[in-house]
């Protein structure tokens, strides 16, 4: 009874993930962290854990496996860019080879970057794939 749904506005920026959905009456201004003791419910966020690393070494082919995460799936897709909600056309992505959405390749693919840290993008296609181009 009273049921409503929530829409966040944009993308979910959480790490992959079990989340507790804590509920607080509308009525409550000024609200903070430590308001919100109602547990309400669960939220699964798919997508890769948060604190992973891995190294590529100049002029060698990269390869990555054993991403960790929730509800990875074949297909998924990794792009190392210096910031994840900034695109690179020359950002090479790589599609996840196995079932587990945990193996990419780029073989040498990723030869022309310039050495430094980036940070590994994930996210899940879509039928309009043509957001890969950009």
């Amino acid at each position: 009874e009273g049921v409503e749904s929530f829409v966040w506005p944009g993308p979910v920026g959480a790490k992959g993930g079990i989340y507790t959905l804590c509920w607080l009456r509308a009525a409550v201004t000024q609200a903070e962290l430590m308001d919100f003791v109602t547990p309400l419910s669960t939220l699964v966020v798919e997508g890769p854990q948060g604190g992973q690393h891995w190294d590529c070494r100049v002029g060698k082919g990269c390869k990555i496996t054993g991403l960790k995460g929730v509800a990875l799936q074949k297909g998924d897709l990794l792009r190392p860019l210096p910031h994840c909600s900034i695109s690179d056309p020359a950002a090479v992505y790589a599609r996840a080879e196995d079932e587990a959405g945990s193996t990419f390749d780029w073989g040498d693919g990723l030869a022309h970057m310039p050495p430094r840290m980036y940070r590994m993008c994930w996210c899940r296609p879509w039928n309009d794939t043509r957001f890969l181009d950009d």
